[in-house]
């Protein structure tokens, strides 16, 4: 939920410097919110495991970047225009960033 509120202002870029911080400073479990700036919840907005992400320590920035967008459409049921504007980045960007997995995903099957 921290993650759709926030505006975004620098884009994919900014996403992706939360969550690297995120990794660089977890323990366990990744708690987004503190790293958000403005991250307070707003109010009488449900914060359920919905909206939650975990996410393994150690894991590859790559792999937590695209857990994150395939749990926006997920979200958001495979629309992908509210997926971009809830993630801050151009419709155009999450394309990009979907051909990428299914191409590198066609690379691992060959």
């Amino acid at each position: 939920m921290m993650l759709k509120q926030h505006t975004w202002p620098g884009n994919v870029r900014e996403l992706k410097n939360c969550i690297e911080r995120a990794y660089i400073l977890c323990d366990a479990v990744l708690e987004l919110a503190p790293l958000i700036p403005g991250g307070a919840a707003r109010d009488g907005e449900p914060n359920g495991d919905r909206e939650r992400l975990n996410i393994r320590v150690g894991s590859r920035i790559h792999d937590m970047e695209r857990s994150l967008i395939e749990a926006t459409l997920d979200y958001f049921k495979g629309n992908k225009r509210r997926a971009a504007d809830a993630l801050g980045c151009s419709l155009k960007t999450l394309y990009n960033k979907l051909n990428g997995y299914s191409q590198n995903q066609e690379c691992a099957n060959s």
